[in-house]
């Protein structure tokens, strides 16, 4: 990556991290509409920025089409909600309505960028085109930003259960036939998310909060495993290339196992206290 590239590189990724900033103060559908696709242009060309990755070109692509999708959708609600309540804040238009045609489009459309099944189709070819960090960022920043959105709106209670329990069931299923680490991280994303959305789609206050809990527990795991991937160097980004790990270095191995295990929701790990705050 040339020295410009560097200087856009970082300067995107800026960019991403304001969006998901604004996104979580934003109080009415006009600032999050723009904050949202502030940080979704930025994440297009974050992911197909290696001009020398086909995977990189076809998984922007990929990301670009369907993310524009989702923001019709999500704008489309937007305009629903608007011509029935006259209402552009967030609080003004739930204190006017639930169960409304506007809300379910908006729910599906952060559902699909919270990787929920049956919206996740983008979201192994996105992961596997994109360079490791950038994989990474979009494991951790835009998923606070959008289920920080997806708590305030009061969203469609049944969707969102539906898309945890599937997301569980799909990313467990999806995980295990993949031979390639970024694949394998997007498929237990999916399931991970499923289990936020669980606390979420009860929609009480403890439900809410042990969602919070989980999603913070999953970023820091995330960081965690991303940084031990970068630091491991890994040539074709096989699983394989991860064996013997632990006697080339005992810290990393050890440390990757301990993380893995978590995530995978052991006990007494940090995951496995997660979900188990989620589902008690």
């Amino acid at each position: 990556m040339g020295g410009r590239l560097v200087g856009v590189f970082w300067g995107l990724i800026v960019v991403v991290t304001l969006g998901s900033l604004l996104l979580i103060s934003s109080e009415d559908w006009l600032m999050v509409y723009l904050a949202l696709e502030l940080q979704g242009f930025s994440l297009y060309i974050l992911v197909a920025l290696r001009n020398d990755s086909i995977n990189g070109r076809e998984g922007g692509l990929k990301y670009f089409v369907l993310n524009g999708v989702s923001s019709g959708v999500f704008l489309f609600g937007c305009v629903l909600l608007y011509g029935l309540t006259g209402e552009v804040s967030i609080q003004g238009v739930n204190g006017l309505l639930t169960g409304e045609a506007g809300k379910i489009l908006i729910t599906v459309s952060l559902l699909f960028k919270l990787s929920g099944v049956p919206f996740h189709m983008w979201v192994p070819d996105v992961y596997e085109g994109a360079p490791i960090i950038i994989t990474g960022l979009l494991t951790i920043v835009p998923k606070m930003g959008v289920f920080s959105l997806l708590v305030q709106i009061g969203p469609e209670m049944e969707i969102v259960l539906i898309s945890g329990v599937l997301s569980v069931i799909y990313g467990g299923i999806g995980a295990l036939n993949q031979t390639r680490v970024k694949r394998l991280l997007a498929y237990s994303g999916i399931g991970q998310m499923g289990f936020v959305l669980f606390g979420v789609g009860v929609g009480t206050v403890e439900s809410i909060q042990a969602s919070l809990v989980y999603m913070v527990l999953y970023m820091a795991m995330s960081v965690c495993v991303f940084a031990l991937i970068l630091r491991m160097g890994l040539k074709k980004g096989l699983i394989a290339e991860m064996g013997g790990i632990s006697r080339e270095n005992g810290a990393i191995g050890w440390t990757m196992g301990c993380l893995l295990l978590s995530i995978a929701g052991i006990p007494p790990l940090g995951g496995f206290l997660g979900k188990w705050l989620v589902l008690l």
